[in-house]
């Protein structure tokens, strides 16, 4: 079940919207393999303050038997992952160091687990529940793997819906059913604090023993479907931009199709017009009397 979709884009430089494509393009794959799924929840665009500490988490998976966080890397070129654990960008034969994203994934599970812990009376109630990463490097990219072979954190985008159903198989312990996950999608939901746009003030995630047994009360509305994730409805490819002719339509660079665009205002629901800025799209509701970024042409 997909619990958050991706929020809008309100970076506009060259970098910050190839680092947004490659999120669309896995949050493309997780929607496709697991909407239905009664075992995967997924939340997209996580963004948790604690302490004065951010985690800004691009995919979250819940699972049985504990989390998983996938962090989408945009890559062009090549990236190359050396024996000592360095990570090196290659692109017209020019070579750039970057920092890990291993490291920076599991940074942000550290600040997950603190959160989520930091809600529950039961102290030391998710010490236990495993909080794993993955690293997708974006499908036009090449991995250039160490001497010493692959890592099990890194893979390709699309290899990610089956590495996620491997982990389904790799525990015993199954502590977060269903009802579980949804407590804690609930309470994530209503922690996470956009860049942007506020958000309604976190409520208390209570837990009572074991960890399987949450006591929070549901957050209505906690999540909403967010318009912006805009893909082609023939080939499903995110390579798209906003074109018109009469009306507003979605041009898909790779299969030259149209997709009809018509987007609800995310307040209220109603039909929404679409307005141009620029490169930049907004969704503006005359009911609400609100306007919100939509999507930026490439």
């Amino acid at each position: 079940m997909i619990y958050k979709d991706i929020d809008p884009l309100h970076g506009t430089s060259k970098f910050e919207q190839a680092g947004y494509a490659a999120e669309k393009e896995m949050a493309f794959f997780l929607r496709r393999f697991f909407k239905d799924s009664q075992e995967v929840d997924v939340l997209n665009s996580l963004r948790i303050e604690l302490g004065g500490e951010i985690a800004q988490i691009d995919h979250l998976i819940l699972m049985p038997h504990g989390l998983l966080i996938v962090e989408s890397k945009s890559v062009a070129g090549k990236v190359q992952i050396k024996d000592d654990g360095q990570w090196i960008r290659w692109y017209d034969n020019q070579s750039k160091g970057m920092r890990s994203p291993i490291t920076q994934a599991h940074m942000q599970g550290m600040l997950l687990k603190e959160l989520l812990g930091s809600g529950v009376k039961q102290k030391g109630a998710f010490d236990q529940i495993p909080v794993d990463v993955l690293v997708a490097i974006s499908d036009n990219g090449v991995i250039l793997w160490s001497t010493s072979g692959t890592l099990p954190e890194v893979c390709k985008a699309d290899q990610v819906p089956d590495r996620v159903k491997s982990k389904l198989t790799q525990y015993a312990a199954k502590p977060l059913s269903a009802e579980n996950r949804r407590k804690i999608a609930d309470f994530l939901c209503v922690s996470h604090r956009p860049v942007v746009a506020p958000t309604a003030n976190p409520v208390a995630l209570t837990i009572a023993e074991p960890v399987v047994q949450y006591v929070a009360s549901p957050i209505a509305n906690a999540q909403k479907l967010d318009s912006s994730v805009l893909t082609c409805k023939h080939c499903h490819a995110c390579n798209v931009e906003i074109r018109y002719k009469h009306n507003y339509f979605l041009y898909c660079q790779k299969c030259n199709q149209n997709t009809a665009l018509k987007p609800p205002c995310a307040s209220c629901g109603k039909p929404a017009r679409i307005r141009k800025d620029g490169k930049q799209f907004f969704v503006d509701c005359a009911d609400c009397n609100t306007s919100q970024p939509y999507y930026i042409n490439p």
